[in-house]
């Protein structure tokens, strides 16, 4: 349920509270309750007398629920089986806050909620946290919001700032791979181990390196949660020539304790143990040779 739909239960329900009516509660047998058209909750089982609970319904002699009073525009009539201890009227509820809603099957929800002097405290540590919030950022609780929002203006500046100067330094760190480019027998080859979060963010550097290279290798590996990753690319022309990239990324997996392939041009690779990842690295030359020497 959304904040706007909770905020208007909990609107009605406090107006039910307020107007007062009276609760009354009485024993009768199972089926009068049901001709009464008493609700029966939560699919609980119930004797042949039960306790039936009527709050705001005047009953008439030929169809008891054909009078519901309405207060302030809200049809307000609850008749159920209930064994529970409850107040005389609904204003001893004094007053109800939702404190949290959540799904217990398909198309149910559960609200929960606090009433009375719980109510009351709950509302009081609420605002509590209000005043304590406002102090820290040095500001009234009634400006708290703008100053929230002034500090998520910040932020969003901050992490463009700090966007554009990691892709300025990973241009930087990309160019000087790209300078200490290897060659392995004429074969031109970039090998490093690099820093980034994900695989994607791997791929698009090896992306990147090997347009640059026009003709080349590329072998790239990184740690993400402890384990290694490996993307290998290799340019048309030499995958025309048989180098491999899934074949050179297989063999390096195999050394970090893992596996993978893929197609000639790209492959990527996985494994277990990140400390043997700059063996593997170390390794892409002289499988690169390998495969060249396969080929001539």
């Amino acid at each position: 349920m959304t904040p706007a739909e909770l905020r208007e239960i909990e609107h009605r329900v406090n107006r039910w509270i307020r107007s007062d009516r009276e609760v009354s509660p009485v024993e009768m047998s199972r089926d009068a309750a049901q001709r009464l058209g008493a609700t029966a909750l939560f699919g609980e089982k119930y004797g042949e007398v039960v306790r039936v609970v009527t709050v705001g319904c005047d009953d008439d002699e030929d169809d008891p629920l054909a009078s519901i009073h309405v207060h302030g525009g809200l049809a307000f009539c609850s008749r159920e089986l209930c064994g529970g201890t409850h107040v005389d009227r609904t204003g001893e509820i004094g007053f109800l806050r939702i404190v949290s809603e959540s799904s217990v099957g398909s198309g149910l929800r559960r609200i929960e909620a606090v009433t009375g002097r719980g109510a009351e405290e709950y509302v009081e540590s609420q605002a509590q946290v209000l005043r304590d919030l406002a102090g820290r950022l040095g500001v009234s609780v009634g400006q708290l919001g703008d100053r929230v929002s002034q500090l998520q203006t910040q932020v969003r500046q901050q992490q463009a700032e700090l966007a554009q100067a990691q892709r300025v330094r990973g241009a930087d760190d990309l160019q000087q791979l790209l300078e200490r480019r290897q060659q392995a027998n004429g074969t031109a080859y970039v090998a490093a181990r690099v820093g980034v979060a994900t695989p994607d963010k791997l791929r698009e550097m090896g992306d990147w390196l090997r347009d640059k290279l026009q003709s080349g290798i590329v072998v790239l590996g990184t740690v993400i949660g402890e384990k290694p990753q490996l993307v290998a690319m290799v340019t048309p022309d030499l995958a025309a020539q048989g180098y491999h990239a899934g074949k050179l990324v297989k063999s390096l997996a195999a050394i970090v304790g893992g596996g993978g392939g893929g197609r000639a041009e790209v492959a990527q690779a996985g494994g277990r143990d990140p400390e043997k990842l700059d063996t593997a690295i170390d390794q892409v030359g002289s499988l690169i040779l390998e495969q060249r020497s396969e080929h001539t």
